[in-house]
């Protein structure tokens, strides 16, 4: 396979050992993952006040 692809997280081009691979290194992918994460859980903390206020 020599379909060049762009890393999701930094952008570095890489030829991928597998058809489904998103990211050029196993360090990118924990990057991105716990981003993705932190992204996450500032938004679930951004909604729970006003659950919270919906539900009094």
């Amino acid at each position: 396979m020599t379909d060049e692809r762009h890393c999701d997280h930094c952008g570095a081009a890489f030829i991928p050992r597998e058809a489904k691979v998103r990211f050029c290194s196993p360090q990118c992918n924990r990057e991105w993952w716990s981003a993705e994460r932190s992204k996450a859980l500032a938004f679930y903390r951004q909604q729970q006040p006003q659950e919270e206020e919906q539900a009094s």
